[in-house]
């Protein structure tokens, strides 16, 4: 016998425990076998929500079918993307100038992500078009790299890259620049103030063309011919002017350029004229007078109106041996 386990016996009572092969172990009971009528006698009293399988009573069961609801309606997600993308109008507009051509379109109104602007000359095949700018955000482009001896056809792509890519085109449309040369330049004193009422003469060949300054020394001479020819040289010339550089400088036209600045024209033979403004019969000085010199108004070196200074004093050149008219 083991003394351990009698222990554990002793101490929690051979009432409930008992030793089983020397283990301690609590006693089990069998329970009283119920009767048939004991078993009907209940089944009468629980009633009809429970019934009898063999020795044991046992609750009803019903069998409930699964309940066939509707399917959940699937959510509108919204839209994280411009369900319209914007379009490009089909008409396309260009503008002459001198050395460029300026495009401008139009869109739907809707958003567009970038233009592309592609160009051929006139005459070439569908293979011909390049682009010559890209991701533009701006409803214009000036192409300012045209040859003035050829012709172009433009058009313009939209482009809409958002949940796959899309474009859109304008018509093609015909645009040059002019085909024609213009030179401009100044004639000025040495002190940097403008010479008015000169005439420059302008010649290729025999053919003559004479333009005159400005009021700050400024001329222009545009629309000269380039007489069917790839690189044509015109000579300017200012006459009554003399200066200690050469008196004649030459233009050259070509495939490339057709606009030229000439070279500043600077007279040395100026003679100055000066003096005091005063208001009549007094010695009060006038400050900020102008002056016109045979109807053309006198510029200082900054291209500024001349005029007095606080003093009433002025100082201007103009050219010798000209009857001068001067308010």
């Amino acid at each position: 016998m083991n003394a351990g386990e009698q222990n554990w016996v002793n101490k929690f009572g051979s009432d409930n425990w008992q030793l089983v092969d020397g283990k301690a172990v609590p006693k089990m009971e069998s329970a009283p076998v119920v009767s048939e009528a004991s078993l009907d006698h209940l089944l009468a009293k629980l009633g009809s929500s429970w019934t009898k399988e063999g020795n044991t009573i046992n609750p009803v069961t019903t069998t409930i079918d699964e309940p066939k609801n509707d399917p959940f309606p699937k959510p509108t997600l919204p839209d994280f993307y411009h369900t319209s993308n914007g379009k490009i109008d089909e008409t396309l507009m260009t503008e002459t100038r001198q050395s460029s051509v300026v495009l401008t379109w139009d869109t739907d109104g809707n958003l567009i992500d970038y233009f592309t602007v592609l160009r051929r000359e006139v005459g070439q095949g569908d293979d011909a078009w390049e682009e010559i700018a890209t991701n533009l955000d701006q409803l214009s482009y000036e192409d300012k790299t045209v040859s003035p001896l050829k012709k172009y056809e433009y058009k313009v792509r939209a482009t809409n890259d958002c949940e796959g890519v899309s474009t859109t085109e304008t018509q093609v449309k015909t645009g040059e620049c002019k085909h024609t040369g213009r030179l401009q330049g100044y004639v000025r004193f040495n002190d940097g103030t403008g010479i008015a009422g000169v005439t420059i003469n302008i010649q290729v060949d025999s053919v003559e063309t004479t333009v005159v300054t400005d009021a700050s020394g400024h001329y222009v001479a545009d629309e000269l011919s380039y007489y069917d020819k790839a690189s044509i040289t015109y000579y300017v010339t200012a006459i009554g002017v003399d200066n200690d550089e050469t008196t004649q400088y030459a233009v050259t036209f070509d495939e490339k350029t057709n606009d030229v600045k000439v070279h500043e024209i600077t007279a040395k033979n100026g003679k100055r004229f000066s003096g005091f403004v005063m208001y009549d019969g007094t010695s009060i000085p006038v400050k900020g007078a102008n002056f016109l010199v045979n109807g053309n108004k006198v510029y200082n070196s900054k291209a500024e109106p001349l005029e007095t200074d606080y003093d009433g004093s002025f100082s201007f050149r103009v050219l010798p041996n000209q009857t001068l008219t001067i308010h």
